[in-house]
Formats: C-alpha cells, sequence, structure tokens
C-alpha cells in the first residue's frame, strides 16, 4: 500500500494507481510497465486504454505506454466490439481503434455497441444504429437501455416499455424503471415496488421490494424492510437481507 489511488481490479493484465496528480499502469507483480504521467488513466479494453494528457484531452495508448491516437477529444470511453464513443465540440460518435472515425461526430449523446446496436440522442429523442451508423430505429423515445436478448427497454410518456431490435413493442409501456434485461429477466418499478419480468412482460418474482438491482452470476440484489440481500431467479432469499447497502 504505496498508491495514492488505485483500481478496483486488474484489465486484462494490468492496473491503473495514482501517486499525487498523476497515474500509470502496474503489473500483477507490483512493477510499473506504464510510468506514472498521466493527468488519468483508465483500464484497458481491447488492448487500448483511454488517457487524459496535461491538455485534459482524452486520447488512446498501448501496453507498452505510447499513444496511438492522439488526445484531442473531450470525452472518451473504452473500446468495445472495435468501437470507442469520443466527444468532440459537444458532438459524440464513434472511432476504430486506429482512431479513424468509423460514425460521424454528430449526436448529442451516444451509448457502445450491444448485439450490434447502439443507442444514440438526437434533438432531445433516442433511438439506435447500427454498426455503420444507419438509424435502425428512429430517435423517438424520452430515453432507452441498450439491448439485451434482443430486447431494449423505451420510455414514452414517463413509463417503461420493450422493444425488439425492429422497434417493434413487445412489452407496452407501463412500468416507473427499468434496467433493462439482464439474465434473461428485467428489474421494473411498479406503484413503488421492484419486482422481475420476463420476456412476454409476465412476472416470475412479484413487485414485493422496495428496492432491486438486477441479475449478475444468478443472484439479484434486493432491498426489503430497510435491509439489502439477495434472491435467485426463483425469487428466493439465497443471502437474507441483513445489510445496509451492497
Amino acid at each position: 500500500p504505496k498508491f495514492d489511488s488505485a483500481a478496483k481490479s486488474f484489465e486484462e493484465g494490468l492496473a491503473v494507481v495514482g501517486i499525487g496528480n498523476k497515474s500509470g499502469d502496474l503489473d500483477k507483480t507490483g512493477k510499473i510497465v506504464i510510468p506514472l504521467t498521466f493527468e488519468a488513466a483508465y483500464g484497458f479494453s481491447e488492448g487500448l486504454a483511454r488517457v487524459m494528457l496535461d491538455n485534459c484531452k482524452f486520447g488512446y495508448i498501448d501496453k507498452t505506454g505510447k499513444i496511438v491516437i492522439d488526445a484531442k477529444f473531450d470525452i472518451a470511453s473504452d473500446f468495445k466490439d472495435g468501437f470507442a464513443v469520443v466527444q468532440l465540440n459537444g458532438k459524440k460518435g464513434f472511432i476504430n481503434p486506429k482512431g479513424g472515425v468509423e460514425i460521424p461526430l454528430k449526436y448529442d449523446d451516444a451509448g457502445l455497441f450491444f448485439e450490434k446496436l447502439a443507442y444514440v440522442k438526437l434533438n432531445d429523442k433516442w433511438g439506435f444504429i447500427n454498426e455503420k451508423g444507419q438509424e435502425i430505429i428512429v430517435p423517438q423515445y424520452e430515453a432507452v437501455t441498450h439491448f439485451s436478448s434482443g430486447i431494449a427497454g423505451i420510455e414514452v410518456n414517463g413509463k417503461w416499455g420493450f422493444i425488439n431490435s425492429k422497434g417493434e413493442i413487445v412489452i407496452e409501456p407501463k412500468f416507473d424503471f427499468t434496467f433493462g434485461f439482464f439474465e434473461g429477466l428485467a428489474t421494473v418499478k411498479v406503484d413503488n415496488k421492484y419486482g422481475f419480468i420476463d420476456k412476454s412482460g409476465k412476472f416470475v418474482i412479484g413487485p414485493v421490494f422496495d428496492d432491486a438491482y438486477f441479475f449478475a452470476e444468478g443472484l439479484a440484489g434486493c432491498k426489503k424492510n430497510d435491509k439489502w440481500g439477495f434472491i435467485n431467479k426463483d425469487g428466493h432469499w439465497v443471502i437474507e437481507p441483513r445489510f445496509d447497502g451492497l
């Protein structure tokens, strides 16, 4: 323990650490392999990591610490499926691992690709594009989630429902909130209670929780009577609710 800050985990064999206001990366032996010279650094994804230089702009380095995409972006994301979201002059678009613009920087906001579709925001409405930048679902929603299992959450007039990849509504907007689908089930909020639905929109775990997260590795964190625990997909407590937070 000698660092002022450290990443929560290793990414692709390296972890970000910081001393003072400078960051770099070490390996699992504790050896510094990328000197602590950056204003900010983030974990590696698909062989590249975003870093911020003295000019408060973001670029990308490889695992030798060499800058391979110039630091010129106001905002930048990790790479996923060969794309990263970047922002310049208030507009977002997508670049490839060589730094080339794949999809023009014309969106007010954008997210990474999931199931070959990415959500984008134009004129205060959300829709989806494919990896060629074509609008597959025209921006028309107040908010959206990313696609999972062929379904994405959409908000219409303050209520959440779900569409398929063709933009067809498969579950009518009637919920107050959702994270979207994770591991085949979606957390939804109705009448100030949380439960879980399947892809048909049917409750498989009734809305009985005061709060809830989403399923990961077969368990979901849920809150009842002001305490948190974990349930399985049958709705049974696997770890009894006894924690103040999780």
